[in-house]
């Protein structure tokens, strides 16, 4: 195999950027064993860590928060490296078992996108092996969100996902400039978050600290020199709002099969509270359900409620030939319903012969703003759930 040499270990710490070496009074030797301590954002880690337990004594202190939290990376070697004679820097060799088919940038050119779609394409052959059912081994699986020891020098590959989610669940896609890439993901409670693949090569150069220029901008810290076997790593993940499914179901003690019988219902959804201490709304739409002869409408059901929220259902119109036992019923939509938030409700059949008939103002959100279709209730097929 072609040995794949490192023009200097500078350009790969600018490539690479993410990794930041821990200050160190000595500098790496290659006897000595790598560490490489990785960490989520601090806002994600409180929203990623279980809450913490309170013991039986009313007044006893709250529990730590348990350790690690819900993340795990695998570690991946994908070429092993050794000192490069006469320089102060290091090369790959061969590329690591499962990796052969990558292609090495070329270091007297590369660049950071250079080094993106290697991370990606790495990932791809990771990804897709697991799919397959033909895993490619890990040289460290599961690693817990705090320091992995004693790793040989090289560029590793990290695959966060969660922690007790199967292949099957925590193997998701994301466009990446037009092209679909398999990806990783966790859950918290009210939150999905996506990672993209990192490539770190151990060890790295050390920074200095940041200074403040003429003009009082920071100017960051440039390489030292020295080289660190102790790299601290931050994980990206992309965080996207968790949604669950709200149905709603209906039904009447007696149908007049003359007429159609429409009933309509309000859906608002709140989470978390406004400046001035209110509610703050995170979801509104209005939902039809008609019954005409020969035709039972189906229960409707809402797949795109924010998940944390608390949902409440009114019903706003039945007309005068019906009665609603129950006009408002509410929940809390959470991430242990896999069924998502169930609601029913009942109508009896009045005295009052009256007819009714309107148009719905059916809401559906699509991304940003909040999109408005108008329904015919008394059309042949009940309203359909409306799309995200």
């Amino acid at each position: 195999m072609k040995k794949r040499s490192l023009a200097l270990a500078l350009s790969l710490a600018l490539a690479l950027g993410f990794a930041a070496a821990a200050p160190s009074a000595s500098a790496a030797t290659w006897e000595t064993g790598n560490t490489l301590t990785m960490e989520l954002p601090k806002d994600y880690q409180e929203d990623l860590s279980p809450a913490p337990e309170t013991g039986k004594d009313p007044g006893a202190e709250p529990a730590e928060p348990a350790d690690p939290v819900g993340v795990v990376v695998d570690l991946y070697l994908v070429a092993a490296a050794k000192p490069w004679a006469g320089y102060d820097a290091y090369t790959y060799e061969e590329l690591a078992e499962g990796f052969e088919s990558l292609t090495m940038p070329d270091m007297n050119t590369v660049t950071v996108a250079d080094w993106d779609k290697l991370a990606w394409e790495a990932s791809d052959l990771v990804l897709q092996a697991i799919k397959d059912g033909t895993a490619i081994d890990p040289t460290v699986p599961g690693a817990e969100l705090d320091t992995a020891e004693d790793l040989k020098p090289g560029l590793y590959l990290l695959i966060p996902h969660g922690k007790d989610m199967t292949p099957e669940q925590y193997i998701t896609s994301l466009d990446v400039d037009g092209t679909e890439h398999p990806a990783t993901l966790a859950n918290s409670a009210n939150y999905t978050y996506t990672f993209r693949p990192q490539l770190v090569s151990l060890p790295a150069q050390g920074l200095g600290e940041d200074s403040v220029g003429e003009d009082g901008e920071t100017v960051p810290g440039v390489f030292n020199g020295s080289w660190e076997n102790e790299v601290t790593v931050t994980l990206k993940p992309e965080q996207q709002t968790r949604f669950g499914k709200v149905t709603i179901t209906k039904g009447i003690d007696y149908y007049e099969e003359d007429e159609p019988a429409t009933f309509v219902f309000e859906v608002t959804a709140t989470k978390g509270t406004n400046e001035d201490g209110t509610p703050k709304e995170v979801y509104r739409n209005t939902v039809a359900l008609t019954f005409s002869k020969g035709v039972t409408p189906k229960p409707v059901t809402l797949d795109q409620v924010p998940v944390g929220s608390h949902v409440t259902v009114r019903e706003i119109y039945s007309g005068a030939f019906y009665t609603a036992e129950v006009t408002e019923q509410s929940g809390d939509l959470t991430v242990d319903l896999v069924d998502g938030l169930n609601l029913s409700f009942e109508n009896r059949h009045g005295p009052d012969q009256k007819r009714g008939h309107g148009i719905v103002n059916q809401f559906s959100f699509n991304g940003e703003s909040w999109d408005l279709n108008k329904v015919d209730p008394n059309a042949a097929e009940p309203a359909p759930a409306p799309e995200a």
